[in-house]
Formats: C-alpha cells, structure tokens, sequence
C-alpha cells in the first residue's frame, strides 16, 4: 500500500516538474477558448449555407407557383374572352 502511493506522487511530482508545475487535464485544448470560438464559427457558417440553400429552393419555388398563376390567368381570360364572343 506504501508502495503504491509513494509511486503514484512521485508521477504527481514528476508530471508537475515537467509541466513547469501547472498540471494539463485531459481535453485542455477543446475546451480552450479559440478552439471553441473557431468551432462556434465553423457551426454558424455551416447553418449559414443551409438557410441560403433553403431559401434558394424556396424562392425556386415561389417562381415555379408564379408561372402557374399567370398560366392559369392566362387560360381564364381565354376562357372569359371565348364566353364574351358566345354571347
């Protein structure tokens, strides 16, 4: 039992002398600032080009109901302009 924690503060003391006595945890670098910073970046570009992709569609969309629209004014005012004749 005097073995083990003789050995395991001489690591403590060892990891601490080589670290300039500042102990790293595991994962220091995801959880520094500029990493995170530079994911948060990444994730809202990335949302970013789907709401324009998105909006891309929907505008193709919004085209596509319009010429169905003037189509469909288009063919009622032929029709209109055929009734007006019949009468």
């Amino acid at each position: 039992m005097m073995i083990r924690r003789a050995s395991r503060s001489l690591s403590l003391v060892a990891r601490r002398m080589m670290s300039g006595g500042q102990v790293r945890s595991e994962g220091s670098v995801a959880q520094s600032k500029g990493f995170a910073a530079k994911e948060k970046a990444q994730e809202d570009q990335y949302v970013h080009m789907q709401e324009v992709e998105k909006l891309k569609k929907l505008r193709e969309t919004i085209e596509a109901a319009k010429k169905e629209i003037e189509a469909a004014d288009a063919s009622l005012k032929a029709a209109e302009e055929e009734h007006a004749k019949t009468k």
